[in-house]
């Protein structure tokens, strides 16, 4: 199936842009992470795909709770979450200690992710990115 088939209200053109986007930041690498979450998806079916995106509505339902709960970053429990957030992601490709780091802090720069994010908490993406980053630095090589 297409991308745009499996995930609903994705965007083919604003999926073209966001891969723009980071070939042009991040050069080859971000080409190759992207073929490879292309070749990924290419087998799977609808069901698969929802349950991918569940699986990412529960991380950041569980971050906003650690959020509410005046849980820090870099505290255990949110570096378990972002070991769950690692996995969700390596499920569209394997990032590396700075590509993982570079994800969440795109989650806060980019306008469309930043939205998205303060929609459910108004730190929730920089939570994020500072839990990926403290989960890159401790569990990452």
């Amino acid at each position: 199936m297409k991308p745009e088939e499996l995930f609903t209200g994705l965007d083919p053109v604003k999926q073209a842009q966001y891969e723009a986007e980071l070939v042009g930041k991040y050069g080859k690498e971000a080409e190759e992470q992207i073929e490879q979450s292309k070749r990924r998806m290419s087998g799977w079916d609808k069901p698969q795909a929802q349950l991918i995106a569940a699986k990412y509505a529960a991380i950041e339902d569980e971050a906003v709770e650690l959020i509410r709960a005046g849980v820090a970053p870099d505290d255990s429990r949110a570096v378990e979450l972002m070991e769950r957030q690692f996995q969700a992601v390596s499920e569209f490709w394997t990032p590396s200690r700075e590509s993982f780091t570079g994800l969440g802090q795109g989650y806060v720069d980019h306008p469309d992710f930043k939205a998205h994010y303060d929609a459910k908490h108004p730190a929730l993406a920089e939570f994020l990115r500072d839990a990926m980053a403290a989960y890159a630095e401790q569990r990452l090589a």
